[in-house]
């Protein structure tokens, strides 16, 4: 009796333990399931009170800083049930304005893909708003692209490029967009004609963020400094460092002429921008040249990827409610204090360096020297009344304003520039010295209200600081660029502001995800100096 009892114990214990082991094997625990469903409400949030529910809910799992991570940085699931073509949306800014918007979709789009993403930023912005369908960009059809998805927003005299809607709308349309397509965060690049150039001017001045580069075409950062055009803030050179530019002006340009735009990109150059500078001699407001340029548009997009997070930020601004931001640094407070680094403040349009001859406007075979002013560039290098310049380091200058346009571009400060001419019927070749100084400065922007500015530089866990009238910043921590387990360290104007320990934080990931909708940018923690 007592071993048939064993047996049948013995039995039981078997089949007991072979159904707990199904068990594990196939069933998903519990913690993962409500993971699941509190991401779902989490990607699926249209509002600040739906987010902060899921939020809520992805906490209340118990899930650990590394699960929430790996998540976020796989992204939202994406589905193929969406629209492609043409699509035509609208988005509303926070003061019920209605702004029109184009997307091209490729209709072969994969969901399993990232896309690029360019927007495309219209002229003629002085007109009357714009209706649902209207043609704000004319021949949509040649921007379509199985590679890319293509953003065609609105803008009028009420809602201006520069200001402060548009400042609203256009990151606004990029979030819904990442809502609903696969879109390639750092591959999401800034064109504009015209007006729209100068707004692309504007958004890398004040708001560069989620953009990985800007190709303003036939504009002028100038623009930026008229305040009766409503631009909305300050302009600050130096936020342009690091930022790739590839800018396209026309010599015969009756609004922005090559030889007025070149002192702007000097000084945006001398602030740290990176501008691959595409002049059109020929060419006037307009864009005919495009054709010829699209393969170096393509290739300079193409090289242009956005570094999500990079080792070094300058920022300056005079206000913290808005355009406070750059990547992973923010200005939370201004005011003078204590220590503080005495900043170039890089504002100076310097002259471009004049040849110093007077040449004869009848001239259309290269350009007729008339006279040579003494102690000036032509005099200096050899060059002489009657001679005949035909060019200008390779670049022909058969009139006066393609040699003033090839000149003003290719004359950096204390370059050696190689002029071709005739005398007499022969070719020569005479050497131009460039002068370092310039002939004189003024200032690019006015800047009337009191600002803050930071430069930093990151090196793995060490972050030094430099800041002039900032009282409070903040710096948000990547676990992709910060090792959590080692001390943080943080030096402002040569002083230790932090030194310690950092323990990221599930909520903080969650909050920045939500603002950024951006799988390459998440933040682990949040570090507030006062100075």
């Amino acid at each position: 009796m007592r071993r048939h009892q064993l047996l049948i114990m013995f039995a039981l214990g078997i089949f007991l333990a072979t159904t707990a082991g199904a068990t594990t094997a196939g069933a998903v625990p519990v913690h993962t399931t409500q993971l699941d469903e509190a991401f779902t409400q989490f990607w699926q949030a249209e509002d600040t009170e739906q987010t902060a529910a899921a939020v809520q809910a992805i906490l209340d799992t118990g899930a650990t800083f590394d699960e929430v991570h790996q998540r976020l940085e796989a992204g939202r699931p994406y589905s193929d049930n969406v629209d492609t073509g043409r699509v035509d949306l609208t988005h509303r800014t926070s003061d019920r304005v209605r702004h029109h918007y184009r997307v091209l979709v490729p209709k072969s789009y994969d969901s399993a893909r990232r896309y690029p993403v360019r927007f495309y930023l219209h002229g003629g912005v002085s007109r009357p708003a714009w209706r649902k369908g209207g043609a704000w960009w004319s021949g949509y059809d040649r921007f379509e692209d199985p590679d890319r998805i293509s953003v065609f927003p609105s803008s009028w005299d009420s809602s201006m490029w520069w200001q402060a809607r548009q400042a609203e709308n256009l990151p606004a349309i990029l979030a819904t967009l990442k809502r609903t397509y696969n879109v390639d965060e750092n591959a999401v690049h800034m064109i504009g004609i015209s007006d729209g150039a100068t707004g692309a001017y504007f958004f890398a001045f004040r708001a560069p963020t989620p953009w990985a580069s800007f190709l303003p075409f036939i504009g002028h950062p100038a623009v930026l400094a008229n305040k009766r055009l409503g631009v909305d803030g300050e302009m600050y050179p130096r936020n342009l460092l690091d930022r790739p530019f590839f800018i396209v002006n026309s010599g015969n340009d009756r609004l922005y002429p090559t030889q007025r735009v070149i002192p702007y990109l000097d000084l945006m150059q001398r602030a740290g921008a990176r501008i691959a500078f595409h002049p059109q001699p020929e060419a006037g407001h307009d864009t005919s040249w495009w054709p010829a340029e699209a393969e170096n548009i393509r290739t300079f997009i193409a090289e242009h990827q956005r570094d999500p997070l990079p080792d070094r930020l300058a920022w300056e601004t005079e206000r913290t409610d808005r355009y406070h931001r750059n990547h992973w640094l923010l200005i939370t407070e201004l005011g003078n204090a204590d220590h503080e680094t005495d900043l170039d403040p890089l504002n100076s349009l310097e002259s471009p360096p004049s040849l110093g001859l007077r040449p004869d406007p009848e001239s259309d075979r290269g350009v007729r020297v008339l006279k040579v002013t003494p102690g000036g560039i032509a005099y200096t290098a050899g060059i002489q009344k009657g001679d005949v310049i035909v060019n200008v380091e390779g670049q022909p200058t058969s009139t006066l304003d393609q040699l003033s346009q090839v000149f003003a571009a290719v004359a950096n400060r204390g370059a050696k520039l190689r002029a071709g001419l005739l005398r007499d019927g022969q070719r020569h070749e005479l050497e131009m010295h460039i002068p370092a100084a310039p002939s004189s400065t003024t200032e690019a922007f006015a800047h009337d209200a009191g600002s803050g500015r930071i430069e930093l530089v990151r090196r793995d866990n060490v972050i030094q600081v430099h800041t002039q009238g900032v009282r409070r910043y903040k710096v948000l921590l990547s676990p992709d660029e910060i090792n959590f387990d080692r001390p943080i360290t943080i030096l402002t104007n040569g002083r230790e502001s932090w030194n310690g320990l950092q323990q990221p934080s599930v909520e903080t990931l969650l909050e920045w995800a939500a603002r950024d909708h951006d799988r390459t940018m998440l933040f682990g923690a949040e570090l507030e100096i006062e100075l």
